[in-house]
């Protein structure tokens, strides 16, 4: 190989390592796992007694139908029919009940909760328990922003966020006014908590706030 040649190849080989390297390149790296991203089929307790599974009901088909199952070891506590996917599963520390976000379209309802004692359904999705925070969080919305009234309302969210202590799960209730704030899409989250209390819901009053997204 001439000197030509060499000097050459030198070039190329550190252009090679300055692309792998550089900012953009991990950037674009990052991106590429981030859209590897697949919800998860199957979640167990941090002390892997309990299980919470979503399943096709029919694996061969093309088909949007789920199966949610509770389990506690080997033994079927609960089996749901739903659609979607998991998006995160909360476990009570005292081991009395699983929160589970059910991502059903890109807006709604998204929480079940089970006793895992019985693995009696204590909410669905969509349920009328929901009743009572949707007006707290309503209520709140309006006294941060006049403008935010039922005819502009777009979309909803509720999800569990976490739990509280034994049996006071945190909730958060979002919502999109089809107005803007300044350069924003009109968001405003709702944090309340829930108690069980058999086999119902007592919310207890949170705070409202505006959000810039709903990530916040």
């Amino acid at each position: 190989m001439n000197e030509k040649n060499r000097t050459l190849g030198r070039f190329l080989l550190a252009l090679t390592l300055i692309v792998i390297t550089s900012p953009c390149a991990r950037s674009q790296t990052t991106e590429l796992k981030a859209q590897e991203w697949k919800p998860p089929r199957h979640v167990n307790s941090p002390d892997g007694r309990f299980s919470v599974e979503i399943r096709d009901t029919k694996p061969d088909q093309k088909s949007n139908d789920e199966l949610l199952i509770i389990r506690d070891r080997d033994k079927e506590l609960a089996r749901q029919m739903t659609f979607g996917y998991l998006l995160d599963v909360f476990w009570d520390d005292t081991g009395k009940y699983v929160a589970v976000n059910n991502r059903r379209a890109n807006a709604g309802d998204y929480l079940w909760v089970f006793s895992l004692s019985n693995g009696k359904c204590i909410k669905e999705p969509d349920s009328p328990q929901l009743t009572p925070l949707s007006k707290l969080a309503f209520d709140a919305f309006q006294r941060l922003d006049r403008r935010a009234t039922d005819d502009k309302l777009e979309k909803v969210w509720v999800k569990a966020k976490g739990w509280w202590g034994s049996g006071k799960l945190l909730m958060r209730f979002a919502a999109r006014y089809g107005y803007t704030v300044g350069k924003f899409p009109a968001h405003f989250v709702y944090d309340a908590q829930a108690k069980i209390s058999g086999s119902k819901l007592i919310f207890i009053p949170g705070e409202a706030r505006q959000v810039q997204s709903l990530s916040d």
